[in-house]
């Protein structure tokens, strides 16, 4: 809900590969004063300059952070139930979808019920989310489904482990990352059956993280073409040191990429800045 890093940034100060200081930005979120380069560093792993100051724009925590953890609904029932809540007016702030076989990863004192996960957050006053839980669960008819409440402490724990990727982080397998639009979750998922990946579901449906048992350049050329019939970009997170070096780590349509080869070419000519990191 809030938005990506690149959204955060405000401006930078920075050096170059020829040596040259470059100042973008300023220290408020109305400027519009010359290119807006904190867009293009943020998320360039360091392979076009230098950061020496960087401006952030920043939220206040929320008070209270609530979820709703719904059991056992298969994938297309809990996208319909997210598409939901994401589009209605209690203004969730993170939706996530795990399968069934996922699920012995998260142990809570409330989490009673078995199968699949399907979690919906909403983030405020105590007051508010109270109010939103319950109008969530109204509006959806989920009172006679297998739901559970997180409070604030289990439903930190919960988010956190969802953004560290808790349930990869003890296997030595290959992982990519996936970002379709929500229309082409399910259709994409089917598709990518006969490749047998461990999967889960975040941002509501977009973003799509997949474990892989064995990956080839083949394979990963394979999936990528199957993301980049429904619209979507693969990146590879993960995966095995010969494939790193032989395969594209991004998928990028050619335009895009001279594009990208040119921006590299002026902030740094020299190419000095993180070798063989893109």
């Amino acid at each position: 809900k809030s938005g990506s890093a690149r959204d955060h940034i405000l401006g930078f100060k920075g050096y170059n590969g020829k040596g040259e200081k470059i100042k973008s930005g300023g220290t408020v979120v109305k400027n519009v004063t010359g290119y807006d380069l904190s867009k293009l560093v943020t998320g360039s792993f360091g392979t076009l300059l230098v950061l020496s100051e960087i401006t952030l724009k920043v939220l206040p925590m929320p008070v209270d952070t609530k979820t709703i953890i719904i059991s056992g609904f298969s994938l297309e029932q809990s996208m319909g139930v997210i598409g939901s809540a994401l589009s209605s007016s209690n203004d969730p702030s993170g939706a996530v979808f795990y399968p069934n076989d996922l699920r012995h990863n998260f142990v809570f004192n409330d989490l009673t019920h078995p199968g699949s996960i399907t979690a919906i957050r909403v983030e405020g006053t105590k007051t508010s989310t109270e109010e939103r839980i319950n109008n969530l669960i109204s509006n959806l008819a989920l009172i006679d489904k297998n739901i559970t409440v997180l409070d604030s402490i289990q439903s930190e724990i919960f988010w956190e482990d969802t953004r560290s990727l808790k349930v990869f982080s003890k296997k030595q397998k290959n992982i990519l990352r996936a970002v379709v639009p929500v229309s082409e979750t399910i259709n994409l998922i089917n598709r990518l059956k006969t490749f047998h990946p461990t999967f889960f579901l975040d941002w509501g449906g977009s973003l799509i993280w997949l474990e892989l048992d064995y990956l080839s350049n083949q394979k990963i050329d394979q999936i990528r073409r199957r993301i980049t019939e429904v619209g979507g970009y693969l990146t590879v997170i993960k995966s095995p040191e010969n494939i790193k070096s032989s395969s594209e780590i991004f998928t990028i349509d050619p335009i895009k990429f001279k594009i990208s080869q040119n921006i590299k070419k002026s902030f740094d000519p020299k190419r000095i800045f993180n070798p063989g990191k893109m």
